[in-house]
């Protein structure tokens, strides 16, 4: 197999301004990186908390829900693989996670997203509050507010896209959440 030259590759990056992107293994050393590389590029406070905390929430969620589950010998467990970009824009930068799913987890995923996209500022805070109260009953870490963290952040609506793979039952889940530069805090 004939590989292509870098530069070739590079030079689309700039193009497409991709900040940055990973693709592999989420693991918690590879976050911490992310989150220096993000500090290290964004001299306001505020966006680049948001940005960061967006990130974050976006990789954790491929590392704990991707299919395509690989072995960490650091953390001795299999973590989600997966891919995380920024591309920056004059007004905005624009998040994009990229991993495997299986229907079930992707239609959960569409009707959250269509409900929380449908409610004002004021409402989506009161159901940010309403869900963290809500105990977890079906076993899984964290308090299954990710997507409304992620939304109030957002300047626009989060988007959810699916493509399909090779395997009937498997399709590639694509989340883009944008934050505008200017907004206010």
């Amino acid at each position: 197999m004939k590989v292509a030259p870098l530069d070739h590759l590079h030079a689309h990056l700039l193009q497409q301004h991709v900040l940055m992107s990973f693709h592999g293994v989420m693991s918690q050393e590879m976050l911490s990186f992310i989150a220096a590389q993000i500090q290290a590029c964004e001299t306001d406070i505020m966006l680049g908390n948001r940005l960061f905390a967006v990130v974050i929430e976006l990789a954790q969620n491929i590392s704990k829900y991707s299919k395509d589950q690989r072995f960490s010998v650091l953390e001795r467990k299999n973590i989600g693989f997966g891919l995380i970009a920024i591309v920056e824009t004059e007004q905005a930068y624009h998040i994009h996670a990229n991993n495997l799913s299986d229907l079930e987890h992707i239609s959960t995923i569409l009707q959250r997203c269509a409900h929380i996209s449908s409610l004002s500022p004021n409402d989506l805070r009161r159901y940010y509050r309403q869900q963290r109260k809500v105990p977890r009953t079906d076993g899984k870490k964290g308090g299954n507010i990710g997507l409304i963290e992620m939304a109030r952040k957002a300047s626009q609506p989060l988007e959810v896209k699916t493509f399909p793979t090779q395997e009937a039952d498997l399709f590639y889940c694509h989340i883009e959440v944008t934050l505008e530069k200017n907004r206010a805090h």
